[in-house]
C-alpha cells in the first residue's frame, strides 16, 4: 500500500495497477522494487468505498501540496506524510492503525492481517478462489487454498446445504 502512486490508480475503471514494492535502505530512504513474483504485479478491482476514499484522498492530497508549496516531494505517492514524502510502515501502524483499532474497540494486530481478514471474507462470499488468489497476487490457487483452509468448515456446510437443495 505505502508504495501506491495516483498514476497506478484508474478512478474511471475503479481499480489499480500493483507494479511496485517499497523498500526501505538501511541507514534511512527508501527504494522502489519490483514485486517478488510475476503474479505479484496485478490489477485489483476496487470497491465503491475504496474509490470514493482514494477520491477524497487526492482532494486532501492536492490541499496539502499546495499548503506546503515547493517543499512538497512529488513523487506521485497516494499515501504521504505532510511534505509528501512516502510514510514508514512503523508511523501507519503507530500513529494511524493501531490508534484505529484501539478506538474501535479492537484488539491490536498486524497490518498484515488485514489482507487475511479479506481473502477470508471474500472466500466466505463465495468469491470463487482464483479470483481471490488473483487479487492477493499469490502465484497458484493451491498457496491461496493452502493459506486459506481455515474457512473451509463453514464453508463445507453451505456446500452441503446447496447440494440438499439440488438434489
Amino acid at each position: 500500500m505505502l508504495e501506491l502512486r495516483w498514476n497506478a490508480v484508474d478512478f474511471d475503471r475503479r481499480n489499480l495497477r500493483v507494479v511496485a514494492t517499497l523498500v526501505p535502505k538501511p541507514g534511512g530512504g527508501w527504494t522502489l522494487s519490483e514485486p517478488k513474483t510475476a503474479m505479484g504485479r496485478r490489477q485489483i478491482a476496487l470497491t465503491t468505498r475504496a474509490i470514493e476514499a482514494l477520491r477524497q484522498g487526492r482532494i486532501s492530497q492536492d490541499g496539502e501540496r499546495e499548503a506546503v508549496g515547493a517543499e512538497w516531494t512529488d513523487d506521485d505517492f497516494v499515501f504521504t506524510g505532510p511534505t509528501g514524502q512516502p510514510l514508514s510502515g512503523e508511523h501507519v501502524l503507530r500513529r494511524e492503525f493501531w490508534p484505529l483499532l484501539t478506538q474501535a474497540g479492537l484488539q491490536q494486530i498486524r497490518f498484515h492481517d488485514l489482507r487475511h481478514t479479506a481473502a477470508t471474507l471474500l472466500l466466505r462470499e463465495g468469491v470463487h478462489p482464483k479470483v481471490v488468489s488473483e487479487m492477493l497476487g499469490h502465484s497458484t490457487i493451491a498457496m491461496t487454498l493452502d493459506r486459506y483452509s481455515h474457512v473451509t468448515p463453514d464453508m463445507q456446510q453451505a456446500a452441503v446445504q446447496r447440494m440438499d437443495a439440488v438434489i
